[in-house]
């Protein structure tokens, strides 16, 4: 071969590479460009309306995700499209109230589909071994099956001096928080003491944070991981090596420790959240305020004559803690199910296997057309108001519905019933100023935490 040869052939030979090269990039990029104007315009999810931008990119939804928007965007959504709202190339989210909870989270028949846990959501755990709310059914069941002799009626009876004992001396804390007209953050006080409520349950013993009146150092750090663990699922919906990246290396680091308090906060976010927003909204609403005081203080003359059976005969006391759930569930987003093999039927229209449902609890209870005036506080549509005889009080659904629902429901109901009463009995509350937009907040996973400033006087006896 001459000189001259040479270097053309080796011109030809790169040629033909670079032109392999803008091939396969052209013919890749034609297969995605075709194959994802086809899922938003014929695919079995373009049947679901939603913003088409959603329906070629999860950009908007981790977006929403990682500034805490969920509260904001996700209701916004639902109110323009709908009950049923395409989200993502590959999710829907439901808020088509009783129905959506039983389709998506209900009991099944045998050889029914049923919807299996999105591994994305609830992620793999530390030690190889997930907890109650991360495991499969079969490891769902047996751990459920253990756990359920402590929440039984009679256990729960039998737990009456433990819950007395620890709501007791959160009431004496906040006399002498009165008596020293010294302001105070409800949101911590409740969180003191079903922090210290669930210690006791679980260890035998309490956290000492009533005592201290402060957060011990690993309920600050609970705080934080689930902003960061939301924060680190948004990234995980990027691709797939961004979910390795995050699921091998930051989730195994030291840092990501904290996610094993997970579930427990998880338990106790139900009790002092829904408290928190009810206490927010009866300081907010004045007539409602004087209602509950009326109801409490002529049931009851003291603390000792708080009764956990007697309680959950109050109406209005019930009333006002459903409306609370309503207008602030504990968990405002949804928790996410995948469809399973074989694809199932959702409002009639077929949804393929693999695509990520679940029911947006926020969005669901401010639907107008499952509740009248649903942006508003009305706990009279929960006592047989007229004016709210078409509610669809069944679309509340703050425990989950099906085999894994709440365990902790009933428990829950006692501790907030017996809270809310001991502070409307022995204490008058103000709102302060600091305080007055203090449902203005941001949800990662659960509602970000603000004080709740107020005021309290003992109550005139």
């Amino acid at each position: 071969m001459s000189h001259i040869e040479r270097p053309i052939s080796g011109l030809l030979g790169s040629l033909d590479l670079y032109t392999a090269a803008v091939t396969f990039t052209a013919a890749t990029a034609i297969y995605y460009l075709g194959t994802t104007i086809y899922d938003v315009y014929f695919g079995p999810l373009s049947k679901f309306p939603g913003p088409k931008i959603n329906a070629w990119s999860r950009i908007p939804s981790i977006l929403t995700l990682v500034r805490g928007d969920d509260n904001v965007d996700i209701p916004r959504l639902h109110q323009q499209y709908g009950p049923i709202v395409r989200i993502g190339p590959d999710s829907l989210s439901m808020a088509d109230g009783a129905e959506s909870f039983k389709q998506v989270y209900g009991f099944r028949k045998a050889g029914q589909p049923k919807p299996v846990k999105d591994t994305k959501f609830y992620g793999k755990p530390l030690n190889g071994v997930h907890s109650v709310i991360g495991a499969d059914d079969a490891g769902h069941s047996r751990q459920r099956k253990i756990l359920s002799n402590a929440f039984s009626d009679k256990a729960l009876k039998e737990q009456t001096p433990l819950l007395k004992r620890w709501v007791g001396l959160m009431k004496n804390k906040l006399e002498e928080r009165a008596i020293a007209g010294t302001e105070t953050d409800m949101l911590k006080m409740y969180n003191c003491t079903t922090f210290d409520i669930m210690g006791d349950l679980t260890f035998g013993e309490g956290l000492n944070m009533l005592e201290d009146s402060e957060y011990s150092p690993w309920v600050k750090a609970i705080f934080g991981g689930i902003k960061n663990a939301t924060f680190f699922r948004g990234i995980k919906l990027i691709n797939a090596l961004t979910s390795f990246v995050v699921e091998e290396i930051i989730f195994k680091s030291e840092v990501a420790r904290e996610k094993q308090f997970e579930h427990w906060n998880y338990s106790k976010e139900r009790v002092d959240r829904r408290l928190q927003r009810t206490t927010f909204y009866l300081l907010r609403n004045p007539e409602s305020l004087g209602a509950l005081t009326k109801e409490i203080r002529s049931a009851f003359q003291s603390f000792d004559d708080l009764d956990l059976e007697v309680l959950a005969r109050q109406k209005y006391l019930m009333a006002v803690l459903q409306e609370g759930l309503r207008m602030y569930p504990p968990v405002p987003t949804n928790l996410p199910r995948v469809v399973p093999e074989g694809g199932m039927i959702i409002d009639g229209k077929f949804v393929p296997e693999g695509t990520t449902i679940g029911v947006h609890h926020l969005s669901t209870y401010r639907m107008e057309s499952h509740f009248k005036n649903a942006s508003e506080w009305h706990p009279e549509r929960w006592l047989g108001d007229p004016e709210y005889k078409d509610d669809h009080l069944d679309a509340l659904e703050p425990f989950s519905v099906g085999p894994r629902n709440c365990l902790g429901k009933n428990l829950a109901w006692h501790e907030m019933r017996l809270l809310l009463a001991t502070v409307v009995l022995h204490f008058d509350l103000k709102l302060l100023p600091q305080s007055e937009k203090w449902n203005e907040q941001h949800v990662y996973t659960l509602w970000e935490k603000k004080p709740l400033w107020c005021s309290l006087t003992p109550a005139a006896a």
